[in-house]
């Protein structure tokens, strides 16, 4: 009986273990990084971050990331005559076709757009290989999700 017990006890521990270092690990690297989207933006580019933002973080400098394709599937996400100032579109470099797609949008929608180009995000580990959003309230990090 004994022993039976601490074959289940062992395995119990290998099994939590494993997932401890195996299974969240990524996910919460991650996590850290996107939070600094509001010090990006509070500290180097001046917005009020106490209220809810709606921030889009585009790789206009990665190969095919921020085509007019992506772009449009974000919109899509947009109700109908959305006019709200509190989306943010930022891109982590300039990009003169992706600037012409976001400016024909605005014509639409009423967004402010920020383009990195002091390598700020990349210093706060914010340079990702997919478009990313990220919603932001009071300060914090609500919820954010990679845009395939």
């Amino acid at each position: 009986m004994h022993k039976v017990f601490s074959l289940i006890l062992s395995i119990l521990l290998i099994s939590n273990s494993v997932f401890f270092f195996c299974g969240c690990k990524e996910e919460n690297e991650y996590d850290s990084r996107v939070k600094n989207i509001v010090k990006y933006l509070k500290e180097t580019r001046n917005v009020n971050v106490d209220s809810c933002k709606k921030v889009y973080l585009l790789q206009a400098n990665k190969c095919n990331a921020c085509n007019e394709e992506n772009i449009n599937v974000i919109f899509k996400e947009f109700p109908a005559g959305t006019n709200n100032e509190n989306i943010i579109f930022v891109l982590n470099g300039f990009n003169d076709s992706l600037i012409n797609v976001l400016l024909k949008k605005q014509m639409q929608f009423n967004f402010k757009i920020i383009i990195d180009e002091d390598g700020s995000l990349d210093k706060l580990g914010l340079s990702f290989m997919k478009n990313l959003f990220i919603y932001i309230c009071n300060q914090k990090v609500i919820q954010w999700k990679f845009y395939e």
